[in-house]
């Protein structure tokens, strides 16, 4: 984990939750395309390193300015149950010292999957603990806690179509989920996307880009 300054925070939590969830999107738009067109390495050290570079891009943070808003990229690092393992928080920050009510909690769920896969689905439930329990003590520690999931969908999934209407009609279900969706294009992989490149000629073509990123908050202050 890494310290910064807590103005960086600050001003992200200061941002309306459709401005957060846009932050989120053009932060980690050029990464994605960068780790499918490249291919990513999953060591579990090469994976931490390229989360923790993401979400120190959702803050904009400036790397000389230390402080007492520490990022994570590891759910070893902050570990909080929300329901299933695999979408414990993986990557985020949380302010350290100061009273509850000054505290903040960032939670980035599965952001590995989130750059590092085409084809991963939402799990709206998870962003919050379902445990009502969890969720007061949550509250207990920090005064404005804000979880988020992003995806971007290539539109040339075979179940493109299936796969965003089935997302679409899950948010029935949570009312006070907010949603940013984003039409973007890039110049991609068609062919064994996310995997390091061989010596095997590798073919681009232009696609159009869904981007969708999804959050919910606490607020106890």
């Amino acid at each position: 984990m890494a310290g910064y300054d807590i103005r960086f925070a600050q001003s992200f939590f200061a941002l309306s939750i459709e401005e957060r969830l846009s932050r989120l999107i053009e932060a980690t738009f050029s990464d994605w395309c960068m780790h499918l067109n490249d291919g990513i390495s999953l060591v579990y050290d090469n994976a931490c390193a390229m989360i923790n570079g993401v979400t120190e891009n959702i803050f904009a943070v400036d790397l000389e300015c230390p402080g007492d808003f520490e990022i994570f990229s590891s759910r070893l690092g902050f570990k909080i149950e929300t329901g299933h393992d695999q979408f414990n928080p993986d990557a985020g920050g949380f302010t350290i010292g100061g009273s509850p009510k000054e505290r903040l909690l960032f939670m980035f769920e599965t952001g590995v999957r989130a750059m590092s896969a085409e084809d991963a689905t939402f799990a709206p439930r998870y962003l919050l603990p379902e445990d009502p329990s969890v969720c007061h003590e949550l509250g207990e520690t920090f005064g404005h806690v804000f979880s988020a999931q992003l995806r971007f969908w290539t539109r040339d999934l075979p179940d493109y179509q299936g796969r965003y209407d089935e997302f679409r009609a899950s948010l029935d279900s949570y009312p006070d989920v907010k949603v940013v969706e984003k039409n973007l294009s890039a110049n991609l992989r068609r062919q064994l996307r996310f995997r390091l490149k061989r010596k095997e000629p590798v073919e681009f073509f232009q696609t159009p880009v869904t981007a969708i990123a999804i959050g919910r908050e606490l607020v106890t202050v």
